[in-house]
């Protein structure tokens, strides 16, 4: 699939991080997975790791840090 806002580019979503091979047509941003980020859904998001067919893992707690 493609995407206007690329002017016809290929969506190229991760087979692993993505829920499927569509994307919006305007910004080409795939549907990621659990914790999964990335315009083609391609890493974990920060804190999370693990990439795989079920997403990702790890802790949602950020540290906040103190000043």
């Amino acid at each position: 699939y493609s995407f206007n806002g690329g002017i016809g580019k290929k969506c190229d979503c991760d087979p692993t991080g993505s829920e499927s091979t569509i994307c919006d047509e305007y910004s080409g941003q795939c549907q990621c997975k659990k914790n999964v980020v990335g315009r083609q859904c391609q890493r974990c998001a920060l804190a999370f790791y693990g990439f795989g067919q079920n997403g990702c893992s790890g802790n949602s707690v950020v540290t906040k840090i103190q000043t």
